[in-house]
């Protein structure tokens, strides 16, 4: 029954039982973000060393029951938490459009960033332009690559704006789901600079911390 729902795109109302504890914006430690955009956060780090393993935060652990588990009550409380940090960033706040990252993969039932930015749109009246990015291509995705220059290979000339916009001395909120090399939100924020765009602030939900295999480059 799971699949079949999953199928007809009814995927994210299936809750994996287990009761999703809310979380507050004062439990969360927000990581500051480095890329070719003008500032940039993430709520928090995916997970935590816990001795010689990684131990998932809160917001880690709301991120993979949301995108994996297809928890809604997980996004929902996600989402919140966005808004809430959006609302007191001034920078953030402020902004004139909001845009959103796409999916890698389009047989997706439901992207959860639109999910999330439905509600952000919701609570911080920041206009969401829906769908005003778009793939060139399918790519593999980015937690699947270790490589640094693989991971930026992987999504160059990936976006471009699916339809006419003026972006002429707007600012910008982009919204993503999780960042590792940051090299997605640094090819779409080129794209944006393109487009006039006067200020880019970015806000993902969680940050991976980026690994390299043996002999990689940095």
């Amino acid at each position: 029954m799971k699949k079949l729902l999953e199928k007809l795109g009814f995927g994210w109302v299936l809750n994996s039982g287990e009761e999703t504890q809310a979380v507050s914006l004062s439990e969360i430690d927000p990581v500051p973000l480095l890329g070719r955009f003008d500032s940039g956060f993430a709520l928090a780090d995916y997970s935590i060393p816990e001795g010689a393993r990684r131990k998932r935060t809160k917001v880690g652990d709301l991120l993979y029951r949301f995108k994996y588990e297809r928890s809604r009550d997980a996004g929902l409380i996600l989402a919140e938490l966005a808004s809430d940090f959006i609302n007191r960033q001034s920078s953030f706040k402020s902004s004139h459009v909001m845009l959103t990252v796409p999916p890698s993969f389009k047989s997706r039932s439901l992207d959860p960033v639109s999910l999330v930015a439905e509600r952000i749109e919701e609570r911080t009246q920041i206009r969401w332009e829906r769908d005003a990015l778009r793939r060139t291509r399918l790519t593999r995705p980015q937690k699947d690559i270790l490589d640094r220059d693989l991971k930026k290979l992987n999504v160059l000339s990936t976006f471009r704006l699916a339809r006419a916009l003026n972006l002429n001395g707007k600012k910008i909120l982009l919204i993503d789901d999780i960042c590792a090399s940051g090299a997605t939100l640094n090819d779409i924020s080129d794209i944006l600079r393109e487009e006039k765009a006067t200020e880019i602030n970015v806000l993902v939900l969680a940050r991976t911390q980026f690994s390299v295999r043996k002999g990689a480059s940095m």
